[in-house]
């Protein structure tokens, strides 16, 4: 199951967007590994990103870096609508700066923070978090 226990397919409501949406995670699902074992066979993520964005990814990275510090703290609280917020966000950002899969995640996490799911969050954030370690940009 994708996220180990947590099968982000399997969803209490039904939009009309289910079919994208359910092509979206196997996606997400297929980038993240279903164990650590996966992980090792492909340790690293490489992105190609145009050369005229480098200092601006750089900043998107970092700045994603301290979304995982934020949605952390606020879930400890039971805080819901800053994630959502956060998921929005980078839902709506990560492709413009090549980073689809972030925004893949950013569309999970805020889903997850809509259906007050703290377990998804958790396990969403830690996607993107080792996401973020194993992403090398390219600048071309």
């Amino acid at each position: 199951m994708p996220y180990g226990d947590y099968d982000p397919l399997c969803r209490s409501h039904h939009s009309k967007y289910t079919y994208y949406n359910e092509r979206r995670l196997t996606t997400v699902a297929q980038m993240i590994g279903n164990t650590q074992d996966s992980r090792m066979d492909n340790p690293r993520i490489t992105v190609h990103i145009d050369a005229s964005l480098k200092d601006l990814a750089a900043k998107y990275l970092a700045n994603r870096q301290r979304d995982i510090d934020t949605i952390t703290g606020t879930l400890k609280r039971g805080d819901y609508e800053p994630i959502r917020a956060i998921g929005h966000n980078i839902k709506g950002t990560g492709a413009a700066y090549g980073f689809d899969f972030i925004s893949e995640i950013g569309d999970e996490l805020e889903q997850a923070a809509l259906q007050g799911n703290g377990e998804a969050i958790n396990k969403v954030t830690a996607a993107l978090a080792d996401y973020l370690r194993r992403v090398d940009v390219v600048f071309d």
